[in-house]
């Protein structure tokens, strides 16, 4: 365990069921910094944040997020205790929503493994601005 990480966290998973889900839920799992992982189905992830215990991270699949009305897709993170937020993007469009999203990171999909772990440790040491994580992640 790092010395920055007093305790292992919870992670919230929110994507479709599917290769990219299992994947994230078994190398989070597989994390020190990781106690538990909880995968969402999509359908009820947003509306249903409240009710929820507080995760301490949320990886997010920014294609479940186009699936709710606009007027749901703000709100919902403060609702849930306000968790850091890792938003996993397919394009520059989609960067761009993670970037409204206030994401602490953006991951454009087709990582590799190190690059996750290296961006879970960096979110959760601290809250680095989602420019200066995504632009490296990005290779730019």
């Amino acid at each position: 365990m790092n010395e920055n990480l007093s305790r292992p966290v919870t992670v919230l998973v929110i994507a479709r069921q599917g290769r990219l889900r299992d994947g994230l839920q078994a190398i989070l799992q597989a994390s020190p910094w990781v106690d538990e992982v909880v995968c969402q189905q999509p359908q009820t992830a947003v509306p249903f944040f409240p009710l929820l215990e507080n995760p301490t991270l949320i990886v997010l699949d920014i294609d479940v997020l186009q699936t709710f009305p606009q007027s749901e897709r703000h709100g919902w993170r403060a609702a849930a205790g306000d968790p850091r937020l890792i938003v996993l993007v397919n394009t520059a469009q989609q960067r761009h929503q993670a970037l409204e999203l206030v994401a602490d990171a953006i991951l454009l999909k087709g990582f590799s493994t190190e690059t996750l772990y290296r961006t879970l440790e960096a979110v959760l040491r601290s809250r680095p601005s989602a420019s200066q994580l995504s632009l490296e992640l990005y290779g730019r």
